[in-house]
């Protein structure tokens, strides 16, 4: 295993160059999206790896530029509506299970995928399968009773 030759201030300064110029909309955007408070620290590695004249890989720029992909107004605004659409439906199922009184373990799933849906922004393909699953056999019961 060999070690890590620190690259020479002269090299550092003519990348760090180099990404200003090949990076412009990269960098901009990132800045933008790192003095929002609500960022990962992955995206500020990101950040730092453009302005600090690191070497940018192919996957680096890949997921530089789907962080900026999913950050433009157009896409923070889809996003913004399906939350509220999920939320809409899973309150709506949730007072569907109060009114049937099932027991307690569905509606207690129902209020983790309303708190997972407030962090996260939606749910995944296997919880709006069990979604789905609980809406129609509790609208069963309720056309039943």
């Amino acid at each position: 295993m060999g070690y890590f030759k620190k690259p020479k201030p002269e090299t550092i300064a003519k990348q760090i160059l180099e990404n200003k110029e090949t990076y412009k909309f990269q960098i901009v955007e990132l800045k933008k999206l790192v003095n929002d408070k609500d960022q990962s620290k992955f995206v500020r590695d990101m950040y730092q790896a453009l302005v600090t004249g690191r070497k940018i890989t192919p996957k680096m720029l890949d997921s530089i530029n789907n962080i900026v992909k999913r950050n433009q107004p157009v896409e923070r605004e889809k996003k913004r509506l399906r939350k509220e659409r999920t939320l809409r439906k899973l309150q709506f199922l949730y007072d569907k299970l109060v009114e049937v009184k099932s027991n307690q373990y569905p509606q207690r799933v129902v209020l983790s995928m309303m708190e997972n849906t407030h962090k996260w922004g939606s749910l995944t393909k296997k919880q709006m399968e069990f979604v789905n699953t609980l809406f129609e056999k509790n609208i069963k019961k309720s056309e039943k009773n």
